[in-house]
């Protein structure tokens, strides 16, 4: 995830073994308060700089909107839950989704996702947080399934 420290971007949570790189192997970095905290702080950052523009860094689509965008994406079904992020939804924080809609909306974004491979995959691949990989139905992701 990207960040604004001195007025540089940086990207704390580099990718690590997942894709994403929101959290560390196994999901082991959000089982405590240490570690959904920053990640917590970090979303409301965003949240606040959302507030006085469309986009992240200047007023264009960058990498960096692509980046926290993925993260976004997946937030609600499967990281507040999943991984015990469960402070706010991304829903709750109304620059963050409006800025995942405004980016979903964007041609050839929405064809990238699939709601029902996303949670199954993540609840269903990480056998040391979800041993029975049960896939709850909630909560429900900021753009509706139907629509992915």
């Amino acid at each position: 995830m990207v960040f604004l420290k001195d007025g540089t971007w940086h990207d704390q949570w580099a990718h690590n073994d997942e894709d994403s790189g929101e959290f560390e192997r196994d999901g082991r970095a959000f089982r405590n308060d240490k570690a959904v905290g920053p990640l917590i702080s970090m979303l409301d950052e965003m949240e606040e700089r959302l507030e006085q523009a469309d986009w992240l860094v200047g007023n264009r689509l960058t990498e960096a909107d692509i980046r926290l965008w993925t993260t976004l994406i997946r937030f609600d079904p499967v990281y507040h839950t999943h991984f015990k992020c469960s402070v706010r939804r991304i829903a709750d924080y109304p620059n963050l989704a409006a800025f995942t809609r405004r980016l979903y909306g964007r041609d050839g974004i929405a064809d990238t996702v699939n709601f029902r491979h996303i949670r199954h995959h993540y609840y269903e691949s990480h056998e040391r947080i979800n041993p029975h990989g049960i896939v709850p139905k909630g909560p429900q992701p900021l753009i509706p399934e139907s629509q992915s």
